[in-house]
């Protein structure tokens, strides 16, 4: 009996721990989406873009792939938090990126299905976002979109050559 109570007694001192970290590293994460974050963000995401342009030939496609899809991520959230202007900005930056995509898509690349499946999945996203957003961005957005939709296709077409 004095074995359970010892466990019970550990395990809610753990839990209490456990908790106590909860509520002390919560509101940290609830500040953590100002200004410091944007600028994290973006270093980051040049970062990312500087590898991809530096990359090995048969990489480059497969890292732009995820680039677009990190940029998709990051325009939904802006849109989210109500920066639609940031986030039309995010937008025509994808379109730079699948330019830079589709240039190095007709490559040997590695990774292919994997990127095939990211633009899928990235190109359904931004359909959402076009939908979501305001009318002024709609256009322009729709232009990235079908541009995303064209080297979604191109990659589909060299993952069934394979």
């Amino acid at each position: 009996m004095a074995i359970a109570k010892s466990g019970n007694l550990k395990l809610r001192s753990w839990l209490v721990g456990s908790l106590g970290v909860l509520a002390l590293t919560c509101p940290l994460a609830a500040h953590a989406n100002g200004p410091e974050t944007t600028l994290m963000n973006t270093a980051m995401l040049l970062q990312m873009e500087d590898q991809a342009d530096h990359a090995k030939p048969r990489e480059q496609c497969y890292l732009y792939t995820q680039l677009v899809d990190v940029l998709t991520d990051t325009a939904s959230r802006q849109l989210a938090a109500g920066l639609d202007e940031d986030a039309a900005r995010t937008v025509l930056r994808i379109a730079g990126v699948v330019t830079k995509l589709q240039n190095v898509a007709a490559r040997d690349t590695k990774k292919l299905k994997d990127a095939e499946k990211m633009l899928s999945e990235s190109s359904r996203r931004l359909t959402d976002l076009v939908r979501a957003s305001s009318g002024d961005q709609r256009d322009a957005m729709r232009g990235v979109v079908s541009k995303l939709d064209a080297a979604h296709s191109k990659i589909l077409g060299l993952v069934f050559l394979q």
